[in-house]
């Protein structure tokens, strides 16, 4: 009996096995080897994720801007109220720095450091990557590129950007669309890398990815809903309108004024395609990121 079982346990791992690969193969076939490889071997997104895909280099600013130090040693104990579960709770800061995985925490008050704080083996010198915080320079980009002319109005079909969508019902949303995440393209999470989130990370060619994914639905209703193919589609408007590379464009206008002391880099989708991670990829030094909130502060 043992050995029965023993056998059909087995000839199950077999059939698991082979099933498994041949789901590899074909969704290889379907899709690409590299887009699949990446999410086994990458799996979930992490904070080293800039480590994993090419980059391109954003210069540091020709007249770095230096912030001046008044630091408040009281503040890292600051009892900070909160709710969890529906409880309310009080923990001094450090302490909830430190549960949270917090990597870095500064605050800058009057345009000086009063605290600056780095956990989990971070420091003043190590990168981070700004995950979705990219989406908010995508839309301070989109906002520029008006301010210098490249773009008429936010109001504006992307169709007149991304000549592709012409005649077809893409042609009825608007950039304010994009930014505001309202639009009816379709979007599903979930389902390892048939879905949407895995897609837009880490397919090789995410300008092709959002320029043939036309799938509309009418299930948002003109609603917010989070979707990635967003400021894909944000960042094809900006090549084109511009006529540079997202990050060329956001190193001149933006990060050589702001005075970022080192340089950044943008990831890219791959080598080939050399197409800016608009969903995720900034990486950058904390003090540095932290003049993106002094220039909107002071205006």
């Amino acid at each position: 009996m043992k050995k029965k079982t023993t056998k059909l346990l087995l000839s199950f791992l077999i059939i698991l096995l082979i099933c498994s690969v041949l789901l590899v193969l074909v969704s290889s076939l379907i899709f690409s080897p590299q887009y699949v490889f990446r999410t086994i071997v990458n799996g979930n997104s992490d904070v080293m994720d800039y480590k994993v895909f090419p980059e391109r280099i954003i210069q540091k600013s020709s007249q770095p801007y230096h912030y001046k130090y008044n630091l408040d040693a009281s503040l890292k104990v600051m009892p900070i109220d909160y709710t969890y579960k529906g409880k309310g709770r009080t923990k001094p800061l450090n302490t909830i720095l430190e549960e949270t995985n917090t990597t870095s925490f500064i605050i800058v008050y009057n345009d000086k450091v009063v605290l600056e704080e780095y956990n989990n083996g971070y420091g003043q010198e190590t990168v981070n990557t700004s995950f979705s915080m990219a989406k908010s320079i995508d839309s301070l980009l989109i906002g520029m590129a008006i301010e210098d002319g490249y773009i008429k109005s936010v109001k504006q079909s992307i169709a007149d950007y991304i000549i592709e969508f012409k005649g077809t019902n893409m042609e009825r949303i608007t950039i304010e669309d994009l930014l505001l995440m309202r639009s009816n393209i379709s979007y599903e999470e979930g389902n390892i890398w048939f879905g949407d989130d895995a897609k837009t990370y880490y397919m090789p060619d995410l300008r092709n990815l959002a320029l043939t994914h036309k799938n509309l639905t009418s299930k948002y209703q003109g609603k917010f809903h989070y979707n990635n193919y967003h400021p894909l589609l944000l960042g094809i408007i900006l090549e084109r309108s511009t006529g540079k590379h997202v990050s060329e464009y956001f190193e001149k206008e933006f990060w050589n004024k702001i005075g970022a002391e080192s340089d950044a880099s943008w990831s890219l989708d791959s080598r080939e395609s050399g197409f800016e991670k608009m969903e995720s990829g900034i990486n950058f030094k904390a003090i540095d990121f932290i003049k993106i909130g002094s220039m909107l502060i002071n205006g």
